[in-house]
C-alpha cells in the first residue's frame, strides 16, 4: 500500500492514494494505520479518490461535491467516516498540487460537506473556504470528571465549543467526552389572531424546520393565552418540541 504522510498546523495524517476507488478501507484498517505504536500513527486518514470513483451516494446537501475530480475520503482516527476537516482538506490539496493532480493555484475538493474551494496564496500557503459557520444551539458534554456546557456548532462537521475554567492543559480527557447531540433550531416565530367572544382557543404549531404540523391541543380556558415572550418560552397550552416553530392562536377550535 502506498502513502503519504502530511499535516496542518501538526494536526496529522495518513494520505492513501487511490485514484479509481480499489480500497476496502475498513474502521479496522483505518485505526491501524493511525495507531502510533503499531502503525503509522495520525489525526486521521485522507483517502484520494475520484469522485466518480468514490462508490457511495452523498447526501442531497452534499452533491455539489459531485462537479469536483478529486474527492476527500476523510475518516477519523477510530475508523469512523466525517464529513469534513479544515485541515485535512489543506493538506490534501496540497498533496494534489504535489503529486500532479492539479495544475491550477484554485480548485475544488470534494467533501461529504460538498465542494470546498481551495486557493493556493502566492507564499505556498493552501487557503480554503469552509462555508458559513451554523450555529445549532446549546448542549453539553459529560467529561471524566465534569460536565462542561456549551454551543453546538457546525462548519461542515459537529463541533460543541464550551467555556472552561482553568487552563485548558487541566480538562481531563482520560476517558472520551460523552455528547448527545440535540436537533438542529433557531429561536421560535410567534403571531397572533384576533380574539373572537366565544369558543375556546387552540395552538397550531408547524415546524419551521421540516414545513409540516407538529402538535396542536386545545385551551384550558375560552381566553386567549398569554403572549409569549419573544425569545421565550411558550406559555400557550401546547407543548412544544425542541425545533423551530410558527404559532398561531385561532378562535374557531380547529387548526
Amino acid at each position: 500500500m502506498r502513502f503519504a504522510k502530511g499535516h496542518g498546523t501538526e494536526n496529522d495524517f495518513v494520505i492513501l492514494p487511490d485514484p479509481d476507488g480499489e480500497f476496502d478501507l475498513t474502521e479496522g484498517t483505518v485505526r491501524l494505520l493511525c495507531d502510533r505504536r503499531a502503525g503509522i500513527g495520525g489525526d486521521g486518514v485522507l483517502r484520494v479518490v475520484r469522485t466518480r470513483a468514490l462508490g457511495e451516494a452523498l447526501a442531497p446537501a452534499a452533491r455539489t461535491a459531485e462537479r469536483a475530480e478529486w474527492f476527500m475520503d476523510y475518516r477519523n482516527a477510530d475508523g469512523t467516516v466525517a464529513e469534513m476537516c479544515g485541515n485535512g482538506v489543506r493538506v490534501f490539496a496540497r498533496y494534489l498540487l504535489h503529486a500532479g493532480l492539479v495544475e491550477r493555484d484554485r480548485f475544488e475538493v470534494g467533501t461529504r460537506d460538498g465542494a470546498k474551494e481551495v486557493r493556493i496564496e502566492a507564499s505556498g500557503d493552501v487557503t480554503v473556504d469552509m462555508g458559513r459557520v451554523e450555529m445549532q444551539g446549546a448542549s453539553s458534554a459529560k467529561l471524566a470528571r465534569q460536565v462542561v456546557h456549551g454551543a453546538q456548532i457546525s462548519v461542515g462537521n459537529p463541533h460543541l465549543a464550551c467555556e472552561v475554567e482553568g487552563p485548558v492543559a487541566e480538562v481531563d480527557l482520560t476517558r472520551a467526552p460523552s455528547w448527545t447531540r440535540r436537533p438542529s433550531r433557531r429561536a421560535p416565530t410567534w403571531r397572533s389572531t384576533p380574539r373572537s367572544r366565544r369558543g375556546s382557543w387552540r395552538c397550531a404549531c408547524t415546524s419551521a424546520a421540516r414545513g409540516r404540523p407538529v402538535r396542536a391541543g386545545p385551551a384550558s380556558s375560552p381566553r386567549r393565552p398569554p403572549r409569549p415572550r419573544p425569545g421565550g418560552a411558550p406559555r400557550g397550552p401546547c407543548v412544544f418540541p425542541a425545533e423551530s416553530a410558527s404559532c398561531s392562536w385561532t378562535p374557531t377550535g380547529r387548526v
